[in-house]
């Protein structure tokens, strides 16, 4: 995206040095009243624009605007500002300047090759060979995206571009032009398969159904018949793949299709029932979340003994195991509402504030940290990050402006696309295009109401919306041209020196700010990302030692990645555990303490983070260390505001409470774990 803004800047220079004749002066006004008129493609453009717009806007109110630009964390991107500005510059890109039937189809090939890539790799660790990941010995396979149900949600779009290309390869070039797509449809198929995600699998019929009869609506019989041969040919060739011997065995069948139907019901009625007494009443914290200090604190209570938490907080979060059935997706969907509705933040917030949040949400990628606000009662660490319903999500993070301007672009996308099939002078290769990407455009918009988007796919995503709007813009078929290449024919003059100092000058900075930005944020972290799988692999061959300095240099390189922070505390933290001497011990512990308050000040709600700050933080005052019981009993008070569906820490943070002299604060912490013993277990501390 960086690439494609310095060259739109250079552009823009050349076409200043190249004067064309003077032409009748208009209004800007006029001029973009004149370019929306034509055709609703051109107001999906301005609202993408407007999308952009709102995530800015989004940041600039967020509770951590740096968190919100930047992203939680870079396992996991793609509605952080940075990535969607991203995606909406590669979507320009597309949207824009692609008007000739070549670069439609070489964008469509580009994806044709990386879904059938993709699938290849997720076939190979069906069969166990995975020389590059951790897949090879998984049920459900995960090909590059690290997770099986972002694999499918990429699938789900690039089967149905193979689709289409295969139909107008066979069109032009008989059978035989469509046998490689015929073989790239089936192991894109076999891999959606092996993926084993019910969201994918659903989405993946729906988007060949829609292609088949939408088909059969706009274009001629022959053209049907070739398209049912492609898909029950790949369907074959997909099955013959999967029946084949050596492969693991598969986590999901056919039955858990069947399942979903009555799943799904069962998830509506859920959130319909309301069970507001599952959720456990909650306090807001007052202040802000800046980082406490023993001198900001209170006075030191009479009670300076800290409460020993050395081993209760987890390594990781675990992973969802609710979130596996369409059925236990409920809990965060209706966690997700009731955000909304509420709006409440952990601290206390001005009425303009918490009214904003109504119109822009809690900001980009900011639903980790308020879906423990509103939902039900559990007993296990889970960081749920996405509502698993991208239209819940953008609701959660951008309000209610955020989910109008997006459905606004996804209704203007659709309806670009139904105009132009009901033209009748349309080329065929056009038409077969457009329906391809409406078939996949609506596919993903059903997998998406169980799914969880990231980077991998949305790119994806956008750039499907993006050709498609292109391909309607193109007139003619084959001698369409953009208006860059229009503009050579035209006569020029010398410009002088002076009257282009100021376009040099602005895209001479442009260009470093992109390259300082690439160099700043993207080379580091990649860098750093290596040198962190080298630590992993250190780290599980048993030289601890080893992989610490690799952690400290990725930690150098990338301080904005919460694990590696993580990682070189744990070591820390472990290692102090085994010391006898307890002035080594206290120094371990103090190293720890401050490589954690270090990335505290980046993001000083991360919940891992304050759990292993309040484990260590207790660990000194239990070494004789009295003057960090102020700091303890702030930050026993943040984790009870952060989690307020856990009563294990409800419990644990009223056990340092009292023991430190803060009552109150200790009974209402007490209060909600006692409410939460009938959904998860009894607490008789609390």
């Amino acid at each position: 995206a960086l690439v494609i803004i310095t060259a739109w800047a250079i552009e823009w220079v050349l076409r200043r040095i190249e004067l064309r004749p003077r032409e009748p002066a208009r209004s800007a006004f006029d001029r973009i009243d004149a370019w929306l008129r034509r055709t609703p493609s051109r107001w999906a453009v301005i609202a993408a624009a407007l999308f952009g717009v709102t995530v800015v806007v989004s940041t600039l109110l967020s509770p951590q605007p740096g968190v919100s630009l930047w992203g939680r964390g870079f396992d996991a991107l793609g509605y952080d500002t940075y990535s969607v500005l991203t995606f909406l510059v590669i979507f320009g890109a597309i949207a824009l300047r692609l008007r000739t039937k070549d670069q439609a189809f070489r964008l469509a090939y580009v994806i044709v090759g990386t879904g059938t890539i993709s699938a290849l790799y997720g076939v190979s660790q069906h069969f166990g060979w995975d020389p590059i990941g951790r897949g090879g010995d998984d049920q459900r396979v995960l090909s590059t995206f690290g997770n099986p149900l972002t694999l499918g949600s990429y699938l789900v779009m690039s089967i149905g571009v193979t689709a289409g290309v295969g139909l107008e390869l066979r069109r032009r070039y008989g059978a035989k032009g469509g046998s490689l797509a015929v073989l790239a449809l089936a192991v894109q198929l076999a891999a959606i398969w092996f993926a084993g995600s019910r969201g994918p699998w659903i989405g993946t019929i729906i988007t060949l159904g829609f292609w088949i009869g939408i088909l059969a609506v706009y274009l001629d019989r022959s053209l049907l018949k070739s398209a049912a041969q492609i898909v029950a040919s790949a369907l074959v060739v997909a099955l013959l793949i999967a029946i084949l011997p050596g492969g693991n065995q598969s986590a999901r069948s056919f039955q858990d299709i069947f399942d979903a139907p009555a799943e799904m019901l069962d998830a509506v009625g859920y959130i319909a029932k309301g069970d507001d007494a599952g959720v456990l009443p909650r306090i807001a914290q007052p202040g802000d979340a800046s980082a406490p200090t023993p001198e900001a604190s209170r006075a030191t209570p009479d009670i300076g003994v800290g409460v020993p938490i050395t081993g209760v907080v987890p390594a990781q979060f675990s992973p969802d195991s609710r979130s596996r059935a369409l059925s236990g997706r409920a809990d965060i969907w209706r966690s997700a509402i009731r955000v909304s509705v509420a709006r409440d933040w952990v601290f206390a917030e001005s009425g303009t504030v918490r009214a904003l949040r109504h119109f822009f949400g809690f900001g980009p990628d900011m639903f980790f940290y308020v879906y423990p606000l509103e939902a039900s009662p559990r007993d296990d660490l889970i960081g749920v990050a996405h509502a698993h319903n991208f239209p819940l999500h953008i609701l959660v993070e951008l309000g209610l402006v955020g989910i109008l301007v997006f459905g606004s672009f996804t209704a203007l996308v659709i309806i670009t696309a139904v105009r132009f099939l009901r033209r009748k002078d349309a080329p065929t290769w056009q038409s077969i295009l457009v329906i391809s990407l409406l078939a996949a455009i609506v596919g993903r918009a059903v997998e998406q109401i169980t799914g969880i988007a990231r980077t991998g796919d949305l790119v994806l995503m956008w750039s499907l919306a993006a050709l498609l709007i292109a391909i309607v813009e193109i007139r003619t078929s084959d001698s369409a041209t953009d208006d860059a290449s229009n503009s050579r024919s035209r006569p020029s003059r010398s410009v002088g020196r002076g009257r282009l100092m100021a376009p040099l000058a602005a895209t001479l900075l442009v260009t470093v700010l992109a390259v300082g930005l690439i160099a700043y944020k993207d080379v580091p972290n990649l860098w750093a990302g290596r040198i962190a799988a080298e630590a992993f692999s250190l780290k599980a061959d048993g030289e601890p030692d080893a992989a610490f300095l690799k952690f400290k240099d990725a930690r150098d390189l990338a301080p904005d990645v919460e694990r590696y922070s993580v990682e070189l505390a744990a070591f820390l933290t472990r290692t102090a555990t085994v010391q006898t001497e307890l002035d080594d011990q206290i120094r371990l512990y103090q190293l720890a303490h401050d490589e954690l308050s270090t990335y505290e000040d980046r993001d000083p709600l991360s919940t891992d983070t304050q759990l292993r700050l309040l484990s260590i933080t207790s660990a000194l005052v239990d070494r004789g260390q009295p003057e960090r019981v102020p700091e303890l009993v702030i930050r026993a008070e943040r984790i009870a505001a952060l989690l307020p569906h856990m009563p294990r820490f409800q419990s644990l943070a009223a056990m340092i409470l009292v023991k430190n002299g803060q009552f109150e604060a200790a009974l209402a912490a007490a209060e909600r774990a006692i409410l939460g013993e009938a959904k998860t277990r009894g607490f008789p501390d609390a």
